[in-house]
Parts: structure tokens; C-alpha cells; sequence
């Protein structure tokens, strides 16, 4: 899938959340298609720099994620792990769509993939933050110089407050690393070499 395809496909599903929020927060129940929406709402909306590769909020008054920054912290990823689970678990007990409809094929969709996750959940460590392919120390300058919103003012007071939280960014960054060092998953020295140098090269 291009990057294209994927933005769309996130921005449509982030959408289709927020239209459902309202049901959300109030604790309603909800049908297949409001939980397909709840999985996207917890999970996607949780993740700010997700939205700003998706095109959403566009540094708007509404624009809750681009002054942030996801949260790479071993506490996190245990947490979506959890709310996966718990999700996948909340779509099960909803009554499924007629077979042979739009609607089916959505949810079954939805389904797999929460049943993926739940069967990677012991392996939400196993992937290296930092690589020279395609690692943190790339995603996080793509965003800053290629996706986010600087057209208005509020996008501009949200990058200079994106600038501010990077501390706390590499912060959560290094107990990623840390726990995977304790687990003894870390990318190949090779990589490591050409990923310092790169960094020695934003400086």
C-alpha cells in the first residue's frame, strides 16, 4: 500500500471514529459498525502522530494531536496491547452483520485484524525503534519537515509545542530501547553504526 493509500485509509477510519465519539464517552452500546468505529477512535485518536501523517486536524482550533507526540514508552505499548484485546473481545460480543453484505465484510475485516494483534501481543517488543531503514530517527524528522500542518497560525503554535514535548519524546524512546535491550532484541551493530551516523549528520 503507498503512503497515499494509507493516509487515506487512516484518515477515513479516524473520521468514522470521531463520528462516533459522542457514543463513546456516553458508554452506549453499540452496534457492529459504532464498535468498528470504537476501535478506531481508541485506537488511532491515541496516537498523534498517526493523525498528522493522516492529514487530520490540520492544525484546526479542534487539532488535539499535532502539538504532541506518541508515546514510545514500554507502559504505553503494554496499555495498546491491553485495549486490543479488550477491543477484539467488545467486537466479539456485538451481533454480526448478515453475511454477503458491505457491512459484513467490514467487520470481518475489522476482526482480523484485532485477532492479528491479540496473536502478536507477545511480540509487541520484537520490533526494532531504531534501525537504519526505517526507524523512529526517520519517522520523526518526516513529520516535522514533511507532514506538519504549518499553514496557519495554530499549526505553527503546535509545532513549536511539538518541539517542546521532544525531550520527553526521546525520553519514552530510550525505555523503549531499554526494554528491548532486556530482552535481548536490538537492531544488527551495522545498523546502529549507520543510524549514529545519521544522527551526527541532523546535528
Amino acid at each position: 500500500m503507498t503512503r497515499t493509500r494509507r493516509s487515506r485509509s487512516i484518515a477515513a477510519a479516524a473520521l468514522a471514529a470521531v463520528a462516533a465519539c459522542v457514543a463513546v464517552l456516553a458508554g452506549l452500546a453499540l452496534s457492529s459498525r459504532g464498535m468498528q468505529a470504537r476501535v478506531a477512535y481508541e485506537i488511532y485518536l491515541d496516537d498523534p502522530e498517526m493523525m498528522t501523517l493522516a492529514g487530520i486536524g490540520g492544525g484546526a482550533f479542534w487539532d488535539v494531536w499535532s502539538p504532541r507526540l506518541t508515546d514510545a514508552s514500554p507502559a504505553r505499548t503494554r496499555a495498546l496491547v491491553r485495549r486490543k484485546a479488550r477491543l477484539l473481545r467488545q467486537l466479539e460480543a456485538c451481533e454480526a452483520p448478515p453475511d454477503g453484505t458491505p457491512e459484513r465484510l467490514s467487520h470481518d475485516i475489522v476482526a482480523s485484524y484485532l485477532e492479528g494483534e491479540a496473536r502478536l501481543a507477545p511480540f509487541a517488543f520484537h520490533g526494532y525503534l531504531v534501525d537504519s531503514y526505517e526507524g523512529e530517527q526517520k519517522t520523526l524528522i518526516r513529520l516535522l519537515t514533511e507532514h506538519h500542518p504549518l499553514a496557519t497560525v495554530g499549526g505553527a503554535e503546535a509545532y513549536v509545542a511539538r518541539l517542546r514535548r521532544f525531550p520527553a519524546k526521546v525520553d519514552s524512546l530510550l525505555l523503549g530501547l531499554e526494554e528491548r535491550s532486556r530482552l535481548g532484541i536490538a537492531a544488527p551493530a551495522w545498523s546502529l553504526a549507520r543510524v549514529a551516523a545519521e544522527l551526527r549528520s541532523f546535528l
